[in-house]
Formats: structure tokens, C-alpha cells, sequence
């Protein structure tokens, strides 16, 4: 079933979000003692990320995880992950935050986070947020480019 959901600004949007991710992320701690989120780049996503920041007042259970990347270097102002850091990364544990790696071969970068999501037992997500980029990409996956689709990374 598909549910659409129309608000009248921006600002009721994010709260809106900010409020349904607390909830989801409330029940995994109950159930599982930690709430997996995959993170998303993007200017909403920024804002969303900064409601949270003010919103949620212990990250302690959460471990953040990325859908997607530019392959730079950690550090570089253009990562996905530096955003988030700049925005929400501040007030958690270092060891929650699983950024993608730079390699210079994207294949052994796809390898190496596949298997960090695998030695940190994640069998599934709790919740993956998803932006459209401007050239129709969602979690790197572009259109009209073929995808290994028997890969999780």
C-alpha cells in the first residue's frame, strides 16, 4: 500500500520525519538493542539530519550507515559523510558511524563495506532513507547503467 503524505511547509515535513524515525528507531532498541539507519547526501537530507540532532537526545543504540558516496577521500567537504558529520555526527560515538571508504577502485571500496556490514552482523536495516540526485540516481545506482543486482554494495 502506498500512503502519501502532503504538509504545507518544509519545517512540518521534517518534523514530521524527524518524529517517524525517533518512533521506528525507539521500537528496534526495544526489540534489538540497536536502531541500523542508512543514510542519505542532499540538501533535505541536511536539514532533516538537523532536526535530528536537536530532536534526539541520546544516539548511544544507533549505528549509521551510508546508501551511497563520492568516492573522495575521508575529510573532503564533498563526502556524504562529511555533511552528516558536520550536521548530526558530532554527538555520537565514533564507533556507530560507518562511513563507505576511499579506494581508488570502486569495486575493493564495494568489497570493503560489504564486509564491514558484515563483520558488524547486519543482517538487515531498520530504515534507509533515499534521495533523488539531480541526474535521477538513487543510492548510486544511475539510470540507464547496469546494476549487479545479486550484490548487497
Amino acid at each position: 500500500m502506498i500512503r502519501a503524505h502532503l504538509y504545507s511547509t518544509i519545517d512540518i515535513l521534517l518534523a514530521q520525519a524527524s518524529k517517524a524515525i525517533v518512533e521506528i528507531a525507539d521500537q528496534a532498541i526495544i526489540e534489538r538493542g540497536v536502531f541500523n539507519i542508512v543514510l542519505t547526501g542532499g540538501r533535505s537530507a541536511e536539514k532533516l539530519y538537523r532536526v535530528l540532532a536537536n530532536e534526539v537526545g541520546d544516539f548511544n543504540h544507533w549505528s549509521f550507515w551510508f546508501s551511497d558516496e563520492r568516492n573522495l577521500p575521508l575529510g573532503n567537504i564533498e563526502r556524504n559523510s562529511e555533511m552528516v558529520s558536520r550536521t548530526l555526527f558530532d554527538r555520537v560515538k565514533s564507533d556507530s558511524c560507518h562511513p563507505i571508504l576511499y579506494h581508488d577502485n570502486l569495486k575493493v571500496a564495494a568489497q570493503q563495506y560489504a564486509n564491514n556490514i558484515t563483520e558488524n552482523i547486519v543482517s538487515e536495516f531498520d530504515l534507509t532513507l533515499l534521495s533523488l540526485g539531480e541526474d535521477g540516481h538513487i543510492a548510486s545506482l544511475f539510470p540507464y547503467r547496469s546494476n549487479d543486482n545479486n550484490r548487497h554494495v
